[in-house]
């Protein structure tokens, strides 16, 4: 094996260059360690020791990283996604310290896995030397990287050797365009049907004239590159004011993929600058109803209610809020008499969904949150009779006309099939597999099995309680892994496994599927900060996608519970910690819809979290700015009129849930009024049946069909009618 892996090598010896070969200009770097690993590096080395904060020689900086290799051992970094468009050399500084000159390897892994070509090359003794090395040689077929390796090319053991300033860099003229700001609308968007709006802001050293061409790209394989436009008619704001945009439908083919997007400026030069947006979560098809008891569009909540009316917060807002939720623990039967009774009709009375969330295994097992306990206690039973009665008893008291929601057990799941995946399961226990568990079921009809219970609880919900909907916790992180961390195809295993797990647990008799993003702000320091601008891992549209591909492969809708509410303007004290996700999910309400979800539940995972009364009115301001209808479109123009056909144009409107515009027209004397919808553009071509004068007017509309007022009217006069019209066949 190694013989081959040296054969393989001298084909591609001159990608190495012990000088600097980049063209003059700027810099456009990623870097990967600058006296520290770089966010979402993972340190993945083997067969020696390493050390990331190394003194003991520096190139730049205070720090380096040493390492004291094995025969073969590697230096080694992942990291899930590597954005690496317009990128073109890695470059890092090695020093071979005291002795002989080392012999080394370079090679990268892909997402799937596998090797690239292998470039040796040489720490020098007692000194630094820059090395670089061209993308193309490292990845001749343009793959997605996610790992780089620095190999020991012999068996000596005991080698050392430095690195520093690892970096992957790419030449910008400084003559390039400067893409000064950019965006893309919606973060995971339906493919084949949905559009895509992005715009970039570009300026050229030599004047805004010179630039040739302004485009979407992406580094996956067989994209084709989208031009952005500056004519005031492609979502670009106004003509000829250097801001660039396009709206497309992306491919169905990428669906359930996630795509790296990058603005591309050329000038008339071929100088060239690029500037990675983020990334995309394409969403498949998704065919599951909305359960029709439940309010059949994206509705919101929180845990805030309270029988004391000064301190019902939900209510008192006056907002036409969806859901409300309340845990139930291991006792509640004391709290007051009747508790759930009580809890839902005051729901019910508000025109809220209430939804209990069943917590009880925690206490009901001994009160250790421990998945060993858990499986040995469900062995009892005892144990899990005096459950089932508890659960009976909050299900009579929920019992009647109007529709309830039972979330099952927060976290329970996931321990259990994390204890599956674990290094030490309980005998007989398999990865992934509830019918491996025994618990003392005892009912005729299931197993006595994990399996079994789950089975036997949501078909228990649903004949003591008709009106009762179903809806069990996933977790994500029952596999034993961090699907937010994971590459694309480790996170379609991971969901894959998931789903057949909660599959065996009776998902599919469900009603929903309840997930949850975290149980704590992040500003708490206890756990992480998501990207959202959805560049870096961890980041909200690849939580949004493993939900979404959950919910295909379960076929069921999806219910986000216990969002952490925390925002930017606190300041990380107890019930004030920030957070950016409720902010997000306030400008992607219809990334959210498209995927499956259905409710989302704001609310803290204990007295220190940030709650909606805590949070200086953030929630309730967002959820106002949601429930308003659209402001009316601005400016609505006339383009072009021609025949039968006119051309119109307007702005932009500013609001988060505008999901698109509709074109009304009406002959100018009176009469019926007709419309179209034009979906996101911010222009249309609109066919007029007869010619003669005619009132136009464009109105905006949300994503549950609120419609904005309308705009000002135009009055356009065609000069034939629509049925004399020769239209040719046009092909989308």
């Amino acid at each position: 094996m190694k013989w081959m892996r040296i054969v393989a090598i001298f084909a591609i010896l001159t990608a190495v260059f012990p000088s600097s070969a980049l063209a003059q200009g700027s810099v456009d770097e990623l870097i990967v360690y600058d006296d520290q690993l770089a966010e979402n590096w993972l340190n993945w080395s083997w067969g020696g020791s390493v050390e990331l904060n190394s003194t003991a020689a520096v190139f730049a900086g205070s720090r380096s990283i040493q390492v004291i290799y094995e025969g073969w051992g590697g230096l080694s970094f992942y990291k899930a996604y590597v954005p690496l468009l317009g990128k073109t050399y890695l470059q890092f500084f090695v020093h071979g310290g005291a002795g002989a000159d080392k012999p080394l390897w370079f090679f990268v892994n892909f997402e799937d896995g596998n090797e690239g070509p292998r470039v040796p090359f040489t720490a020098k003794a007692n000194q630094w030397q820059k090395v670089e090395i061209r993308l193309s040689d490292l990845n001749p077929d343009n793959r997605k990287i996610s790992r780089l390796n620095w190999q020991n090319a012999s068996d000596q053991t005991g080698v050392t050797v430095y690195f520093d300033e690892i970096k992957f860099v790419g030449s910008v003229s400084a003559n390039a365009p400067q893409i000064l700001n950019a965006e893309y609308r919606s973060h995971s968007i339906r493919a084949g049907s949905s559009l895509l709006v992005v715009r970039a802001e570009v300026n050229d050293p030599q004047g805004s004239d010179t630039i040739g061409q302004v485009s979407l790209e992406s580094d996956w394989e067989n994209w084709q590159s989208v031009p952005l436009l500056d004519d005031g008619l492609n979502n670009d704001e106004e003509a000829n004011d250097g801001v660039f945009g396009a709206a497309f439908v992306l491919p169905a083919q990428l669906a359930g993929r996630e795509i790296g997007l990058f603005i591309r400026a050329t000038d008339r030069d071929e100088n060239v600058s690029t500037r990675y947006l983020g990334v995309l979560s394409a969403l498949g098809d998704f065919s599951s109803p909305l359960p029709a008891a439940l309010p059949q569009k994206l509705g919101w909540g929180s845990n805030a209610w309270s029988e004391n009316p000064a301190d019902d917060w939900q209510k008192n807002t006056g907002l036409p809020w969806s859901y409300v939720y309340q845990y139930i623990t291991w006792g509640w039967e004391g709290w007051g008499g009747n508790f759930v009774k009580r809890f839902v009709q005051h729901s019910w009375n508000n025109g809220f969904v209430p939804v209990v969330t069943v917590y009880m295994m925690l206490g009901a097992t001994g009160g250790n949150e421990n998945a060993a306990a858990y499986a040995e206690r469900l062995k009892n039973p005892q144990v899990v009779e005096n459950y089932l009665q508890s659960l009976e008893r909050a299900l009579d008291e929920a019992n009647g006309q109007q529709p309830v929601i039972f979330v099952i057990e927060p976290d329970f799941y996931g321990f259990m099939q994390q204890l599956s995946n674990s290094d030490s399961p309980p005998e007989g226990v398999r990865p992934d597999d509830p019918d491996s568990f025994i618990v003392a079921l005892n009912k005729t009809g299931y197993s006595n099995t994990l399996s079994g219970f789950g089975q036997y609880i949501i078909d228990l919900i649903h004949s003591r309680a008709p009106n009762a909907l179903v809806a069990p916790m996933v977790s994500m992180w029952g596999v034993n892994r961090d699907p937010m961390l994971a590459s694309l195809p480790d996170l379609t295993e991971y969901v894959r496994r998931t789903a057949g797990f909660m599959r065996k647990m009776g998902a599919e008799r469900a009603d929903l599927i309840t997930v949850e993003w975290s149980d704590r702000d992040a500003g708490r320091g206890i756990r992480p900060w998501w990207d959202d601008r959805d560049a870096e891992l961890p980041r909200p549209n690849r939580a949004i996608l493993w939900g979404h591909l959950l919910a295909q492969q379960l076929n069921k809708r999806l219910l986000l519970w216990q969002v952490p509410v925390g925002n930017m303007d606190l300041n990380d004290t107890c019930q004030n910690y920030r957070d950016n996700r409720a902010a997000y999910l306030f400008h992607h309400p219809q990334d959210l819809w498209q995927a499956g979800y259905v409710g989302i539940l704001f609310g803290g995972g204990d007295d220190c979290s940030t709650q909606v009364w805590t949070d200086g009115g953030f929630v309730e301001n967002q959820a106002q700015l949601y429930y308003q209808p659209p402001s009316a479109p601005l400016d609505l123009q006339v383009v072009m009129v021609s025949g039968a056909i006119a051309r119109l144009r307007w702005k932009e409107n500013p609001e988060n849930d505008v999901v698109g515009y509709r074109l009304y027209y009406q002959p100018e004397e009176g009469g019926p009024i007709g419309w179209v919808d034009v979906s996101m553009r911010n222009s249309a071509v609109l066919i007029l049946p007869i010619k003669g004068r005619w009132r136009i007017w464009a109105r905006a509309y949300d994503l549950h069909e609120g419609e904005s007022p309308p705009s000002n009217t135009v009055i356009v006069e065609t000069d034939q009618s629509a049925e004399r019209l020769y239209l040719p066949v046009i092909r989308r």
